[in-house]
C-alpha cells in the first residue's frame, strides 16, 4: 500500500507508520441518450480514478420510476483506462435517477452527484382497419386469407389473429406482412361460420383488438370431375400410329381434388402423380376417377385407346408358265395383305410407269417384256407399308432359227462347200461343221439343240451356233435344229442330206 508517513521519534527508537490515503475521484457522469423510447439502450458513463492507483470496484445505482433500486457493477473500458461504461434497455417510462460509487482497497468510498434520463413513451395503440377475409364463403378444405393494415406511430411489434372454429374450438395466429399488409391463410376442413377478430401490439407494448368479423365455411357434396387428354400421333378410324402420353385432369368446385386413380386393361389401380405412356399395341381399356378431399367419389370412367403402328404387309403371287424366270403366257398377279390389329383398309400397285390403282382382285400383264409390279398396303390405322417390287418377264414369241451351213444344194468334201449339186440335194462327205442362226428379240436365245435323225447330239449355248458332225452316217440323214429362248419358246429348221462319213 502506498501512503505517506508520518515520523515519530521515540526514546525506543520505534517508528511507527501512519497512512494518509485519499478517496477515489469521480468525474464526467453521463446518460447517453439522455431522453430515449422504452426498449431503447442507455449507456451510463463516468471517470473514475485513484490518486493512489487501488481503486477497487465501481457501481452505479439506478432508481426507477418505480422506485425501485438497480446497484450495478459498471464495466471498466481499455483502453483507455479509468474509463467505465453500463448499457442497458429500459421499457419503464418516467424519470431514472443515478448516482456513481466507487471505493479502493482501503476502504475508502466516495459518490457521484445525482444525474437522471428519461423514458419517454408511446400511449397511443396501433391502428387496426382494412381487415378483409376472401374467399368468403369457402368450400371444404379450401384456403381462406385474412387481411389487414396495421400502423403505429413509433412501430408495429406484433399482430394476431384469434379464430373461433364452429366447434368453439379457437387458435391464436400470428399474422405475418406481406405487400403492406398483415396476412395469414390456412385451409379450414370443418363446415360452419367461423369468427376471429385482430389484436395488434406497438414496439412499446400498447396493444389494440378490432372488431369481430366472421366468415363461412360450405359443405361439398359434389364429386370432382376428370377429363382425360391422349398425345400422340393420330391415325385413321380412332387409331393412335405411335405410343400415346395420357394426362389426366381432375378439378373440384368444392374442397378439391384429393386424389385421381387409374388403371389401363386388368392392371391394378394407381394413384395419378403426372403423365404416363402407353406404348404397346392393341386395344386398350383406361379407367379412371378421381376423389375430392372430403371423400365425395367421382364414378368411373373409361377410354378406349387403339395402338398401331406397324403396317401392313403385303405379299405379290404370279401365276403363269415361266421358265428361267421368263413367263412364256399372260401372267396373274395376286396381291394379299394382312395386319393383326386395325386390319387392312386397301392395296395399291401400279405396272411399269402406270398410274397407282386400288387393288380388287386378280389383275393380268400380257404384254412381252420386262415388268416391274409396285405394290403397297395402307392399315385401318393409316400406316403406310414401304413399297415393294416384284419382277415380271414375259416372252410369248417363238425365236427364230435357220441352219445356215451347211446350204441346201451343195456337195460337201471334208467340210468344204465344192460346188452345187445337179439333183439340188446336200451331199456331204467327210466330217461336216453343222451352224444355225438364231434369235429372239424379247428373252434371247437360251441354246441351240443339234439332232441327227432325231437324235440328240450336242447343244451350244453361245453364239455362233454350232457343232462340228463327224458321223458316221451313210445314205439319206435328217439334220434338225431347236432353238429354245430364255421362256422356253422353242423354234425348228432341218435339212435331209445324203451323209458318207465313216
Amino acid at each position: 500500500m502506498k501512503g505517506k508517513f508520518l515520523v515519530i521519534i521515540l526514546p525506543l527508537l520505534i517508528i511507527v507508520p501512519f497512512i494518509l490515503a485519499e478517496p477515489p475521484r469521480i468525474d464526467n457522469v453521463n446518460a447517453n441518450p439522455s431522453v430515449q423510447i422504452p426498449g431503447g439502450y442507455v449507456n451510463i458513463t463516468c471517470y473514475v480514478y485513484d490518486p493512489d492507483g487501488d481503486l477497487n470496484l465501481v457501481k452505479v445505482i439506478i432508481i426507477y420510476p418505480d422506485y425501485s433500486v438497480h446497484n450495478v457493477s459498471m464495466n471498466e473500458c481499455t483502453p483507455p483506462p479509468y474509463n467505465y461504461y453500463y448499457n442497458a434497455t429500459y421499457s419503464m417510462i418516467g424519470t431514472y435517477h443515478f448516482y456513481i460509487w466507487a471505493n479502493d482497497t482501503a476502504g475508502n468510498t466516495t459518490t457521484s452527484s445525482v444525474y437522471t434520463f428519461e423514458i419517454e413513451g408511446d400511449v397511443e395503440p396501433p391502428e387496426i382497419k382494412n381487415v378483409v377475409d376472401y374467399p368468403d364463403p369457402q368450400w371444404q378444405y379450401g384456403s381462406v386469407e385474412i387481411s389487414c393494415v396495421v400502423t403505429d406511430n413509433e412501430g408495429v411489434d406484433l399482430v394476431k389473429v384469434h379464430i373461433t372454429y364452429p366447434d368453439s374450438s379457437t387458435i391464436n395466429a400470428t399474422m405475418t406482412k406481406s405487400g403492406g399488409k398483415y396476412r395469414y391463410s390456412a385451409v379450414y376442413t370443418e363446415p360452419g361460420t367461423y369468427s376471429y377478430y385482430i389484436w395488434a401490439r406497438d414496439i412499446n407494448g400498447n396493444g389494440n383488438k378490432s372488431s369481430t368479423y366472421t366468415f363461412t365455411i360450405l359443405q361439398d357434396t359434389v364429386p370432382p370431375s376428370t377429363h382425360v387428354h391422349i398425345y400422340g400421333e393420330e391415325g385413321n378410324n380412332g387409331w393412335y400410329k405411335s405410343s400415346v402420353e395420357i394426362e389426366l385432369h381432375a378439378t373440384d368446385t368444392g374442397s378439391g381434388v384429393d386424389k385421381t386413380y387409374y388403371k389401363i386393361d386388368d392392371s391394378p389401380w394407381y394413384i395419378y402423380t403426372g403423365p404416363f405412356e402407353i406404348s404397346e399395341q392393341g386395344i386398350h381399356t383406361l379407367y379412371y376417377y378421381s376423389i375430392d378431399k372430403v371423400g365425395n367419389h367421382e364414378s368411373t370412367h373409361s377410354k378406349t385407346i387403339k395402338i398401331d403402328y406397324t403396317p401392313p404387309q403385303t405379299t405379290c403371287h404370279l401365276d403363269g408358265t415361266k421358265s428361267d424366270d421368263w413367263y412364256r403366257t399372260d401372267v396373274y398377279v395376286t396381291l394379299e395383305a394382312t395386319d393383326n390389329l386395325a386390319g387392312v383398309d386397301k392395296i395399291m400397285y401400279k405396272v411399269d410407269d402406270g398410274n397407282w390403282k386400288e387393288y380388287t382382285g386378280e389383275f393380268v400383264v400380257t404384254e412381252d417384256g420386262e415388268h416391274i409390279i409396285r405394290y403397297y398396303s395402307i392399315d385401318l390405322a393409316g400406316n403406310v407399308e414401304e413399297i415393294k417390287e416384284k419382277e415380271i418377264k414375259i416372252d410369248k414369241h417363238t425365236p427364230y432359227v435357220e441352219i445356215i451351213r451347211p446350204i441346201q444344194g451343195f456337195i460337201y468334201i471334208m467340210n468344204r462347200a465344192i460346188f452345187p449339186s445337179i439333183t439340188g440335194r446336200t451331199v456331204i462327205i467327210g466330217a461336216v461343221e453343222i451352224e444355225a442362226y438364231a434369235i429372239n428379240g424379247v428373252s434371247g436365245i437360251q441354246r441351240v439343240e443339234f439332232y441327227i435323225n432325231g437324235m440328240l447330239m450336242d447343244e451350244d449355248y453361245i453364239e455362233p451356233y454350232e457343232w462340228f458332225w463327224t458321223g458316221p452316217a451313210i445314205g439319206p440323214t435328217i439334220i434338225e435344229v431347236i432353238a429354245y429362248d430364255h421362256a422356253e419358246n422353242t423354234a425348228t429348221d432341218m435339212i435331209v442330206v445324203s451323209a458318207f462319213i465313216l
